[in-house]
């Protein structure tokens, strides 16, 4: 049973959270993509996934990890934002759980914008 109950933390820590990271070279997946637009600018994307966290708590995460990448971009947490936008696209797959089939949503956390340092 202990084996059984860590395991199921092990997986809700793991779903639950977006770690930081670059996003794939494609675009696609989750984490951060930038890149320059401009003398000391930058566009700054970054999709992360709500877990099991509420809306507010998992877009505060998904603003913080926008803000440590603007940070390492600007060599500081001197920048300005700007033409910020939010997003949550939203997918509907269908799987079966044993005979029977299930549709469920899954929903995506997306903040972009233009970063000045």
């Amino acid at each position: 049973m202990v084996k059984f109950t860590g395991l199921v933390l092990l997986v809700m820590s793991l779903y639950g959270c977006t770690g930081y990271q670059p996003m794939s070279s494609s675009g696609t997946g989750m984490g951060y993509q930038d890149s320059e637009a401009g003398e000391s600018a930058y566009l700054l994307r970054y999709v992360g996934h709500q877990g099991f966290s509420n809306d507010q708590d998992a877009w505060q995460r998904i603003e913080g990890f926008w803000d440590q990448r603007a940070a390492e971009l600007c060599g500081s947490e001197r920048f300005e934002r700007s033409d910020m936008e939010k997003n949550k696209p939203c997918r509907t797959y269908t799987t079966f759980r044993g005979d029977n089939l299930v549709r469920e949503e899954r929903c995506l956390l997306e903040l972009k914008g233009k970063l000045t340092c």
